[in-house]
Parts: structure tokens; sequence; C-alpha cells
């Protein structure tokens, strides 16, 4: 959001215009795309203004000049907006001229303060930018409701709700909840399928908490454990304030569009998340967006980059405006819903899934045996769970040299996680057909009784 400010003003005039810009682009659910200029005049160049543009002399408080070269009266296309973001173009919303000896004299006769005034007639401008007419009675009732609003807003309520995110595998669901909360919530890999639990990760700031519901990408289930992740999908969109489908920017297709679909007759918004806009172009993503754009039920679509942390912020501020008013649902300190020790699992199953190839990754599975802290150092000890003897011998590797990369990797990151130093001890074990027993997915947390 670029916002010219020109003209002889005090930094509280200014901040204060800022200000009022942003709570209307906020408020009406901009993108932050967009540049906006405020030009301080005299009453000579108001009276100017008004002769040259509504050929009428007198002196206004304030004057708004829409681009001409968008439709007046109409919200602009959204996955435009959304698109253009990340190839760093604005869109030029129009100029707001404010004469300020008028304002000064409405400010004496309204009894406010000056800031207070030029407050109220920056947000009465950008309001006409955006298309809003006050000639029209339905148009007044709406500007003026917006108004009252902004204008009416001493302490924001605080906002607090679950949003769950959906999407094929390898699109960056985890990678972006991370991104958002700031913490290592889940693990993330190239490989498809790397997360198997329904797993909270809890955004906090002074006015808001967002829990992200971070779900496996959308599978065909073909055996107990792929039936738990499944279900941990389906469970993961059910009661929650929000939806956002995460999709690839750079392969965007049949199976992302039939995502959508799925939530279609949603009760709640839906927001299409661009993601890894990095790696590709507006020019190679906008015409695939062409289907997803004739959905009426999509309420938003938002460009972003988790690797990059790109547009995050115009992220959050759009979930923000969707959610209910409410307490915390978690304390303001936790980050996620998990235990120490199931992090700590999923640690060392991310660095098997790196450093592993082809298929074995998907057939292991962690089961902490013990995990005992101490003063200054942590002692834990795990079993890596595989299917077959050749996958236990590929996994400890020659001389024992895949198994302790495996745990050097691990160790850093969960040293990270506890604050203390960690001595790490792993397995490894055989256990055929693990994937499809109920007894051992049991043991090792996954809880089928929701299959039932």
């Amino acid at each position: 959001m670029k916002i010219n400010i020109i003209g002889k003003v005090d930094s509280a005039l200014k901040t204060v215009s800022e200000d009022a810009v942003k709570s209307v682009l906020n408020e009406e659910g901009q993108p932050n795309n967009i540049e906006v200029t405020i030009k301080f005049v005299t009453a000579d160049e108001i009276r100017a203004l008004n002769l040259e543009k509504r050929n009428k002399d007198s002196e206004t408080d304030v004057l708004s000049f829409p681009n001409t070269l968008l439709v007046a009266g109409q919200k602009l296309d959204k996955s435009y907006l959304a698109l253009n973001s990340f190839d760093g173009k604005n869109v030029y919303l129009g100029d707001c001229a404010l004469c300020l000896p008028v304002a000064k004299k409405q400010a004496k006769e309204f009894n406010v303060t000056l800031e207070s005034e030029v407050r109220k007639l920056i947000v009465h401008s950008i309001l006409h930018l955006l298309g809003y007419d006050h000639i029209k009675d339905d148009d007044y009732v709406k500007m003026h409701a917006i108004e009252n609003k902004i204008l009416g807003e001493n302490e924001a309520e605080f906002k607090s709700g679950f949003v769950a995110v959906v999407g094929r595998p390898n699109v960056g669901k985890s990678s972006l909840v991370n991104s958002l909360v700031g913490e290592k919530v889940s693990i993330t890999s190239p490989k498809p399928q790397t997360t198997r639990n329904k797993i909270y990760g809890i955004f906090n700031d002074k006015d808001c908490q967002i829990v992200f519901v971070d779900t496996p990408g959308e599978i065909h289930a073909t055996n107990k454990l792929a039936k738990y992740m499944e279900k941990s999908i389906s469970e993961g969109a059910k009661g929650v304030d929000a939806i956002m489908v995460v999709v690839d920017g750079a392969k965007i297709g049949q199976e992302d569009y039939k995502i959508v679909e799925k939530y279609a007759e949603s009760k709640v918004p839906v927001f299409v998340v661009i993601n890894k806009t990095d790696i590709t172009s507006y020019q190679e993503v906008y015409p695939k967006l062409a289907k997803l754009n004739e959905y009426k039920f999509i309420s938003e679509f938002v460009s972003v980059s988790a690797l990059k942390k790109k547009n995050l912020n115009e992220l959050i501020s759009k979930l923000k405006a969707v959610l209910p008013n409410g307490e915390p649902l978690f304390d303001e300190d936790s980050y996620t819903d998990k235990s120490v020790r199931f992090m700590v699992s999923e640690i060392i199953r991310e660095k098997v899934l790196l450093l592993i190839q082809k298929e074995i990754p998907h057939f292991s599975a962690i089961e902490i045996l013990s995990y005992n802290e101490g003063k200054g150092l942590v002692k834990i000890s795990a079993d890596i769970i595989c299917e077959k003897a050749s996958h236990k011998q590929i996994i400890i590797g020659k001389n024992g040299d895949m198994i302790k990369k495996i745990g050097t990797l691990a160790r850093t990151d969960i040293e990270k996680l506890v604050g203390k130093k960690v001595n790490l001890e792993l397995f490894v074990k055989v256990r055929a057909g693990w994937q499809g027993n109920s007894s051992v997915l049991g043991d090792l947390g996954y809880d089928l009784k929701s299959l039932s």
C-alpha cells in the first residue's frame, strides 16, 4: 500500500492521513498493492479545482478524483488485484485534494480537533475513490454506515477463530502456516503427504488470535493410515470460521479446481491463496485462475510467497476481517496445540524425509520411547519404524552414516525447540504392514477412533 502525502503538514496530520486511508482500504478488503495521493491544498487551490473540474466557484473541504481507467462504482476484479501484487505493480486508485483552511474552520465549528476532522474528510474521500456515491440513496446509507464504523472505532474488538488450510499435496500448506505463525509448527519436505495429522498453528497479535488448522494434502485412502489422514482433512474443515484453499502458483490445474469446488456450499468465507509466487509470474498464473474467478462463492484471492514471507500481512488482515469477536482460544504464548514429544517425533520424521529418497520415507514413522528432561539436558530415545529389513539397512546406512546424519540434523532442531542441549538416541525397527495395523498405529499416536 503506497500513500503519497503532498503539502505542508506536520507529522501528526501525516500519520492521521495515512491511518485513515489504511482504515478504509482494510475495511473494504482491498489488497496492499493500492496507491493513492492525498494533497493538502490552499483555499485558492481548492477554488481553482472546483472551477476546473465542476464549473463551481466555491471553497469545499475535500475533492476526490478517481483513476479514470478504473470502472467507477464497481469493485475491481479481486484476483487481478491480488495477482498484480506479486508482480510488484500498484493499482493507482486516485487523488484526494483536502483544503486545510476549510478543515480548520469546520473543526472549530464542530468543536473537534483538526486531526479528527482531517481523518473524517479523508475517510469520506477514499470511499468516493472506491466507487461509493452519496447522491444515490442506497449508496448514501451504505457509505454513511461504513464511515460511522471506521470513525467510531476507538478500540478494536479482539478477534479469534479457526481457519482450515487445505489443498493438494506439496502446495506449501505447512510452510505457509509456519511462516504465518513465525514458528516451526509443521514439518516440511519436497515430498507429498508430509503432514499426516491435523495440526494447529496459532498466530497471536495484540487484537487477534488465528488458529490455523494445517491438514494433510488431499489424498485417496488406500490403508488405515491414509484413511486417518483423509479424516484429518475433512475434520479440519469442520467448525471453522474460514477456509484457505492453497494452490501452487506454478502448477494450478484440474485437481485444484475440484478441491475449491468442494467448498462451494460452505457457510464460511473461502479464500484462494496462491502460493509460490516467488517462482512464477503474473502472466503465467492469471490465465489459469480464469476458471476460479468464475466461482462467486470465493471471498478473496491472495497471492503470497511462504518462502519469501511476502504478502503475509495482507492475508492476515483479510482473515481478521472475517473472524468473529471473541476471547483468545489458547494462551497468548502458545503457537501449537501439539505436545513437545509430538513435535520431536515430527522433527525426526522430517529429517528422514529430507535425507532418504524413493518410497522409504512414506513407509516410516517415529515412536518416542523416552523423553527425560533434566536441568540443562534433555535425553530422548526414539524408534524409526519401517516396513522392510531392506528399508532398515538404507535408514542405518553404510557404517551407520545415514542414521547419524538423521540424528545430527534432528538434534539441532530439537535443541531450538526445547532451548536445551539434547542427547538423542535413534534405533530402527521393522514392523511389516504397520500402516494397516490398528494396534501399531495406535501406539504411534494416531487416533483411529475418529475413523469409526
